[in-house]
């Protein structure tokens, strides 16, 4: 006789990996995982095959525990992990969950949970239990800030260009069409893969911070066009930005990030100091365009 399998899919709005990276982050799990009102108030994710999966819920006031342990770790396609519930009849059956994403219209993922080998008197809670939880999932991708690779020319890309333009005219002088003339002339070239890449920050949608790299030599990346919407200043989406363009910038092989800013910026100095760039006395020897204030980080 065939057991029942728990079967859930959700379009989730966000790449793969960002979704794929949520299974595997103790905090995000927190905020997620389980159906309300049940809460998880601890986890361990150990994400290597043969590492302990652990969730300690409160389930209204009653302890469970839930472990197992990886089998599969094939970021950002596939996780498999067993499962065991200390509320089930044999606390030591081990049931196995199956997740896959898959890219799915734009920047967004098919994420699919089945849940083999469970016990017959546990698929109704479970298949509640998974249903509610990726619905959780999926609001709270919608109301976190998500990142997405682009071309300078992306429609996405648009604000960036813009407020940019407004700021650096009001700034440092000039005509507003003719600095967002300059910054759309820019070779797009510049920040494509591999040597480049440009990262739009997504709240609900809609750009709010951005940001773009360039090859500066075989070991040193180059921070260009940092932003933040002014309507979403001061809630950190700045510094979630440069750790997420190191990220890109460390996964293309570089070991160094430089770059340059106008005298008229003192929050980029300070957001820069508060991320363990140190500031030069004189900005690296470059033929081409570069500003006053250089800063220099070795990423590690």
């Amino acid at each position: 006789m065939t057991r029942p399998v728990v079967r859930i899919r959700r379009v989730m709005p966000a790449p793969p990996d960002a979704v794929f990276g949520e299974w595997l982050d103790p905090d995000a799990l927190m905020d997620w995982m389980c159906p309300r009102p049940t809460r998880c108030v601890a986890v361990t994710v150990e994400p290597h095959v043969g590492g302990r999966v652990r969730f300690d819920i409160d389930d209204c006031g009653r302890s469970v525990l839930v472990s197992g342990q990886f089998l599969v770790v094939d970021r950002p396609r596939h996780l498999r992990f067993t499962w065991s519930h200390s509320g089930w009849a044999d606390p030591s059956a081990a049931s196995v969950v199956d997740v896959t994403f898959e890219p799915h219209g734009d920047h967004e993922t098919l994420m699919s949970i089945e849940h083999t080998l469970l016990p017959a008197e546990a698929i109704d809670d479970h298949d509640h239990g998974w249903s509610v939880s990726a619905d959780q999932l999926q609001q709270l991708l919608t109301q976190r800030l998500r990142f997405v690779a682009v071309g300078q020319d992306d429609p996405l890309a648009i604000p960036l260009i813009d407020e940019l333009a407004v700021e650096y005219a009001d700034r440092y002088g000039g005509q507003r069409d003719r600095v967002h003339a300059w910054l759309r002339g820019y070779p797009a070239a510049e920040f494509d893969p591999p040597s480049g890449g440009l990262l739009i920050g997504l709240l609900d949608g809609r750009p709010v911070t951005g940001g773009a790299f360039r090859r500066f030599d075989d070991t040193t990346a180059e921070l260009k066009r940092i932003w933040t919407d002014s309507r979403h200043r001061r809630r950190g989406h700045a510094k979630v930005l440069v750790k997420q363009l190191e990220s890109a910038i460390a996964a293309r092989g570089y070991t160094r990030v430089y770059l340059t800013t106008g005298d008229r910026q003192p929050e980029a100095e300070a957001l820069y100091e508060s991320m363990g760039y140190t500031r030069l006395d004189e900005p690296l020897p470059y033929d081409g365009e570069t500003y006053s204030v250089a800063f220099l980080k070795a990423l590690t």
